[in-house]
Formats: C-alpha cells, structure tokens, sequence
C-alpha cells in the first residue's frame, strides 16, 4: 500500500505542477516543492499529508498478514503502530 500511495502523491504533484504546453517537464524543484505541499491526499493507507519536517502526517502504520493460498481470503490485521505522540527516530 506504501507504494501505491507513494506514487498516488507523486502523480497528484506531477499533475499540479504540469502546465501546458503538455511536452514541458516541469522543473525537479518545483515537483519536490509541490510534494511538500501534499496535504489531505485520500490513499488505500488513509488521508496522507507532510508535516514542515517533510514527515508524513499519518502517523499510525498497520501491518497486515497476507491469507494462505486462497488469493480471494481476507488479509488479518496483525498489528498497528501509532506514532502520533512521537516518531521513532
């Protein structure tokens, strides 16, 4: 789901950040700077956003376990982290 919403944000800035003409790239810095902008972003992991420190602003991580062989079975939640007093690090 990392992933997923990883690149969910990255288009999201992409797509503000892009002007017509459509054949201009935008320039780096102005991509990075709109990715720091990213608040109230709807991902699979929930509403995502980033702090001034460049965090993200969804501070609980949940950790789920993936079903047997059945590919149509429910994954488990096994477990969920809540950083929202402190981070880790």
């Amino acid at each position: 789901m990392g992933a997923y919403d990883a690149t969910g944000v990255l288009y999201a800035a992409l797509g503000r950040r892009s002007r017509p003409p459509a054949a201009l790239l935008p320039a780096r810095s102005a991509v990075i700077a709109e990715l720091a902008r990213t608040s109230g972003f709807d991902g699979t992991a929930g509403r995502l956003g980033f702090d001034p420190s460049g965090d993200t602003t969804n501070r609980v991580t949940s950790i789920f376990e993936a079903p047997g062989q059945d590919p149509r079975a429910a994954w488990r939640l096994a477990g969920a982290a809540d950083y929202s007093a402190r981070l880790p690090y």
